[in-house]
């Protein structure tokens, strides 16, 4: 894989991982 494409995905992944962090965040506050 491509350097390019890889932090790409890794960036998508990341922010992905962080909205459910913060869904479950959401989830107990509510």
């Amino acid at each position: 894989m491509i350097d390019e494409e890889w932090s790409e995905f890794h960036e998508a992944y990341h922010h992905k991982d962080e909205a459910e962090q913060l869904n479950e965040l959401a989830d107990l506050v509510y």
